[in-house]
């Protein structure tokens, strides 16, 4: 009716559009608002973008669950290497200092980086805590180099000392010879979306943080002609924002551009807004953020289950566990104490508890390895032989301890070849042991004190101890002592092929056997040999 009266009233309506019909409940979006110029001044993405808009120091519109109480503040320190067991340590004081009700979590971070898809996992696990609930600090007392950076970027804010450095992310590979290389161009094109998503959570430039980790990369300060603050980005994104018309080139940052990777002190990471204006020493870190001078901050740091898992992660403590439990199995097939069995346990559940703990395992590996066991059992106490089920036992269970002892999912150049190499020497050297401890244990185990008086001895053994010094290990000394079993010595007919397990008829039984080498057809007459236990060896008339 209104644009009736107003055609009917002489005026001049030019482009008219219909932006809701009669009879609708209306709808629309900032953008059609914004475009239709009602309702809506400007529209944002998030609140980087309002800052900028009403020229805000970057950080003024963050959730800040501290506010307008006493901060409860955990300290987590990150050290060292960076890899798996770090990534699963951090993950866990989170969820514990979380757990106790704290609203404030300060990372100290002193690390020259590590791996970098753990890097990846800590610096996002942090980045998606709910801001209103926790308020998330690096602080950076020397350095937070490589990945230690990109998980330093990953917090709500980053504190430094002065002289501090932070930055040099570029991936490198590791050649022969111990070269350091940079990393193939599909490495960074990994990287350039990860750190994109850190920057634009944490309200920090796009550009220096791709600075970090691509060399040559020219980032410049311009600064805005209308509201006046200040930005850093690449030459694509200032022609992509409005070129020099919005934006008045400020020069290029030194620390960026040809043949440079950006890493910066806590001085200019603080010109450049990566971090907050820096700090002296710990008390002064917690005067700004709120904390009394009198109050402990707890520091939420390892303990000794913490430092258990990382020993228990090395190749050593793999070979010793590995090497302890396939003794005392070996041991406890001849004595049958129960004890040594229990111990053999405790090796591999302490090995695969620590593995998924560390993170390199779950319950895939732990099926593979109980799947693995129940094989060789069936092989060894069903069906005697060495056949389908000693085999896909034995690969089962390599392939558990393979898997549960490395990740596959990095991708550093060679770095999974270079932790399978590893694995695979320490289970070397394992097996190496348990077959060289088995042959003394076989020579000796008999006269050992202990061990000696509770070790099943074969059959017939009694009749050659004085010759031969003492029961043995050896089956071949009963089958030869005289006929100490009954079956010893009885013919029967094969009723299947012997390859080299199978069945025979016994009277009027049939009896579970093995060949003592070659195959033997069925209808073969055979003669039993041999009986350790429920292993009984036959061999062709």
């Amino acid at each position: 009716d209104e644009h009736r009266r107003k055609i009917e009233a002489g005026s001049i309506i030019f482009d008219p559009r219909t932006v809701k019909n009669a009879g609708e409940p209306w709808m629309i979006s900032g953008r059609e608002a914004r475009a239709h110029d009602i309702l809506a001044v400007h529209t944002a993405t998030n609140r980087a973008e309002v800052e900028d808009l009403y020229a805000l120091p970057r950080g003024t519109l963050r959730d800040d669950p501290t506010a307008g109480e006493a901060p409860k503040a955990r300290l987590i320190r990150i050290d060292g290497p960076i890899d798996t067991v770090t990534e699963a340590f951090v993950k866990r004081q989170i969820d514990r200092s979380l757990g106790a009700g704290a609203n404030l979590l300060i990372f100290e971070i002193d690390s020259y980086g590590g791996l970098l898809v753990p890097s990846f996992e800590i610096a996002d696990y942090i980045a998606s805590l709910n801001p209103k609930q926790v308020r998330t600090v690096a602080w950076v007392p020397e350095k937070a180099i490589s990945g230690a950076a990109i998980i330093a970027l990953g917090c709500d804010e980053v504190y430094m000392q002065p002289d501090a450095v932070i930055g040099d992310a570029m991936p490198i590979e590791i050649k022969p010879g111990a070269q350091f290389e940079k990393a193939p161009e599909k490495i960074l094109s990994f990287m350039e979306p990860k750190m994109r998503s850190l920057a634009t959570k944490k309200g920090r430039s796009v550009a220096l943080m791709r600075a970090m980790f691509q060399p040559d990369f020219e980032v410049r300060r311009v600064r805005h002609r209308e509201k006046g603050y200040v930005r850093f980005m690449s030459p694509k994104e200032i022609e992509a924002a409005g070129g020099d018309e919005i934006w008045e080139d400020r020069g290029q940052v030194d620390e960026t551009g040809k043949g440079k990777v950006l890493t910066v002190n806590g001085l200019v990471a603080h010109d450049l807004a990566l971090a907050k204006p820096p700090v002296n020493d710990f008390e002064d870190l917690k005067s700004r953020l709120g904390i009394a001078p009198g109050q402990n901050v707890i520091v939420v740091g390892r303990t000794w289950v913490d430092d258990l898992i990382e020993w228990l992660n090395t190749e050593s403590a793999m070979a010793i566990l590995i090497t302890i439990g396939l003794i005392c199995l070996f041991i406890e097939l001849h004595v049958m104490t129960g004890l040594l069995g229990i111990v053999a346990a405790v090796c591999f559940v302490l090995f695969f508890w620590a593995r998924v703990v560390g993170g390199t395992a779950e319950m895939l590996e732990v099926l593979l390895f109980i799947l693995g066991v129940v094989c060789l059992a069936i092989e060894i106490f069903v069906i005697p032989g060495f056949g389908v089920f000693g085999v896909s036992g034995g690969l089962l269970i390599l392939s558990s301890l393979v898997l549960a002892s490395q990740t596959f999912t990095n991708i550093e150049p060679g770095e999974s070849m270079r932790q399978l190499t590893h694995t695979m020497t320490a289970l070397s050297a394992s097996m190496v042991a348990v077959v060289a401890i088995a042959i003394v244990l076989n020579r000796y185990l008999p006269q050992m004190p202990l061990l000696g008086r509770v070790m099943l001895s074969p059959a017939g053994a009694a009749s050659v101890q004085a010759e031969s010094g003492g029961p043995r290990l050896r089956p071949d000394l009963a089958s030869s002592a005289g006929g100490g079993h009954p079956l010893v010595g009885r013919r029967g007919a094969t009723v299947s092929d012997l390859r080299p397990a199978g069945k025979i008829r016994l009277g009027d039984d049939f009896v579970d056997v093995v060949s003592d080498g070659p195959y033997i057809d069925k209808g073969s007459t055979v003669e039993i040999v041999q009986v350790l236990g429920n292993r009984i060896v036959v061999r062709e008339v």
